[in-house]
């Protein structure tokens, strides 16, 4: 059925005739490299980790609200068409799930050379179970919600505006708000250059009269994502993120070939989350990132046709919405002039000693009730367009690794719902760039960073299709790049990244990729320069050390004096001055220590921890002094006394 070969560096080829030969393979290598990961990560997704000891049953059952149950991922499994041409996708899976499987009996016969020692050590043999179809579903769903979910945080939105109008009254603490957190700064670097269409997301802003006991909720909301966070954290699921990718044309290129760095920031855990793989035969020749369980697919990778990669959106689509509960009856909510009833299921969730407990996960019209107040009759519930068809995804990622130009790699982000940027570049010199997913359109007069309401008022206008988002194929430029920034001018953030500020992370990308470009004949070796940049720039000193340098040089005092003759020696220490690295020499440090070799950073750095709650104290409480990053634009607009800022009262 298909053969199995590793590399120098232990990565498993899967060669096979057949595509069903290639997702035997892949699932049987994955088994034996990933086994107890691919499990606990199953668990993770069905909320079935107390059993193991790995978390608490109430954290199994907000997993359970949150997402579906077994029944409901058997029927999106069952529901799901990959359409003409892609019949094979389903028995890709199936045949994935018996390579699994196939490994997990061979462990079963022969504990000594097969099992995985975190069965061994932990006596739980006995409950290693044959994996399943619904499996891999669970996978696609968890890893579409943690990578591609983004918003969901009117709740902390809400709560700041209410502390700031607290301390300057209605007007002035709305303008503060605003400018904290904008819905659209100008001034931000974009990923698309030039102007361009902005998508049909909502302009119209108002305020929302929310219940004054919605802070009763909001609490219990913000409680399930933290307790959510922290699981996923203990798991090796990254609960932060941040990729990169800049993908280049031949025509700037050395070697007059397409170039693409790529690089998924997924945090860092033993085994990471990601799991090289190859898949050779049957129309595929491909081979890059793969997640445990999640299928035979190559999600980030390269082919003989292109190479491709992927960075998290940070666009708005999930919302929150606030529902009125019947008094006499906290299970039913107020919806189009009428109670109607919460839909309500029954789970049965085990704990380590095998003691059943039985838990209520409840959902509105709109998706999973994550907190309910009885008392309050208040509930708050989740929306997201995305729900129920998150298995879409899998028909984009097996089209992945069998494109064969940018307008199949095009056709293939098109099945992708949650919200991914995706970079291609090919042999035949086509970049390209896709800020895909689906985002709900806000009705007018909703200000999008606070909740909606429940009650059939406030209903989306609908849901962008492909050809809203945000693309780019062959800029002028001859290349692109992201680091999670604004894809395009316009583009609202609403309140998922309000830190898309001029001087966002990006843009030392950009600056140092402008002077490679200048120059020309590119190589991988300037790709890796290009990280280096990324990973060791400093984003404060990027956006401010002119602010400081020229007003110690300005100074008549002669520590002040030194202090700027030492940041001036940082801020232009080196070929591409925009990256304000820690340099001496050599450019990069080959063994990096906790301590930092130039003086000119550590004054910087000492005076940026003290200029923020300097400049901002009186006007921000001190939990949103910590939300004025370097890479808003609050401070940069503050500092050049921004004639656009709402807010007349900061200091000069």
């Amino acid at each position: 059925m298909c053969t199995i070969i590793r590399d120098d560096y232990g990565v498993p080829h899967v060669f096979a005739d057949t595509k069903e030969g290639l997702g035997f393979g892949a699932g049987y290598a994955m088994a034996h490299d990933r086994l107890w990961q691919a499990d606990v990560l199953r668990r993770a997704a069905k909320g079935r980790l107390a059993e193991f000891g790995l978390a608490s049953v109430a954290d199994d059952l907000a997993t359970r609200t949150l997402w579906y149950s077994e029944a409901e991922l058997q029927q999106m499994y069952d529901d799901w068409d990959p359409g003409t041409g892609n019949e094979h996708l389903k028995d890709m899976i199936e045949a994935y799930v018996d390579g699994i499987n196939a490994y997990i009996e061979l462990a079963l016969n022969n504990h000594t050379t097969y099992m995985p020692v975190e069965y061994l050590a932990q006596g739980l043999i006995p409950y290693l179970e044959p994996f399943s179809v619904t499996d891999v579903v669970a996978l696609t769903v968890l890893m579409g919600w943690r990578f591609g979910g983004c918003g969901g945080n009117e709740a902390d939105f809400y709560e700041a505006l209410l502390t700031l109008q607290a301390m300057h009254g209605d007007a002035a603490g709305g303008a503060i708000w605003s400018d904290l957190f904008p819905l659209n700064d100008p001034g931000a670097p974009v990923t698309i250059p030039g102007s361009g269409c902005a998508g049909p997301l909502s302009t119209g802003v108002t305020s929302l009269d929310i219940p004054d006991n919605f802070s009763q909720v909001l609490q219990g909301y913000k409680d399930f994502w933290a307790s959510q966070d922290t699981l996923f954290k203990s798991l090796g699921v990254p609960t932060k993120l941040g990729s990169n990718a800049v993908p280049v044309s031949g025509t700037l290129s050395a070697s007059g070939n397409t170039l693409e760095l790529g690089g998924p920031q997924m945090g860092y855990s033993i085994p990471q989350i990601i799991w090289d793989l190859g898949l050779h035969g049957a129309g595929i020749n491909a081979q890059g990132m793969a997640i445990p369980c999640a299928g035979p697919f190559i999600i980030i990778g390269v082919s003989d046709y292109g190479a491709w990669t992927s960075t998290t959106g940070s666009s708005d689509n999930m919302d929150i919405r606030i529902l009125d509960l019947n008094p006499v009856n906290p299970f039913q909510y107020w919806h189009n002039g009428d109670w109607v009833n919460m839909e309500a299921r029954i789970e049965t969730i085990y704990d380590a000693g095998g003691v059943a407990h039985n838990g209520t996960c409840y959902r509105s019209i709109y998706g999973p009730i994550i907190d309910l107040d009885p008392v309050g009759h208040m509930a708050v519930t989740l929306h997201v367009p995305f729900y129920k068809n998150e298995i879409a995804a899998e028909q984009g990622w097996e089209m992945f690794q069998e494109a064969t130009s940018v307008e199949e790699f095009e056709d293939a982000v098109d099945h992708v719902e949650c919200n991914h940027n995706f970079y291609w570049a090919d042999t035949e010199g086509n970049i390209g760039y896709w800020h895909a997913g689906r985002f709900p359109i806000k009705p007018m007069g909703a200000d999008p960073r606070l909740p909606l309401y429940g009650n059939g008022t406030q209903e989306w206008d609908g849901v962008t299709g492909p050809d809203d988002i945000p693309k780019c194929i062959n800029p002028n430029q001859g290349w692109l790049a992201n680091w999670n920034n604004k894809p395009i001018a316009g583009w609202q953030y609403a309140e998922s990244d309000f830190h898309w500020g001029e001087g966002f992370r990006v843009q030392i990308l950009m600056d140092a990729m402008a002077q490679f470009a200048v120059a020309g004949d590119i190589t991988t070796d300037d790709l890796n320069t290009l990280n280096q940049v990324g990973g060791y720039h400093n984003t404060a000193g990027m956006n401010f050390a002119g602010n400081v340098t020229a007003a110690a040089l300005a100074s008549a005092n002669a520590t002040l004096l030194a202090a700027g003759s030492y940041l001036a020696a940082w801020a232009t220490a080196t070929p591409l001055p925009v990256s304000y690295v820690d340099l001496v020499s050599p450019m990069w440090p080959t063994d990096p220590d906790p301590t930092y070799d130039h003086p000119g950073l550590t004054i910087f750095n000492r005076w940026y921890d003290k200029v923020v709650p300097a400049v901002f104290s009186g006007i921000l409480p001190s939990n949103l002094i910590s939300q004025v990053k370097s890479q808003s634009s609050l401070l940069t607009r503050v500092f050049r006394e921004d004639a656009g800022l709402l807010y007349p009262g900061y200091p000069s």
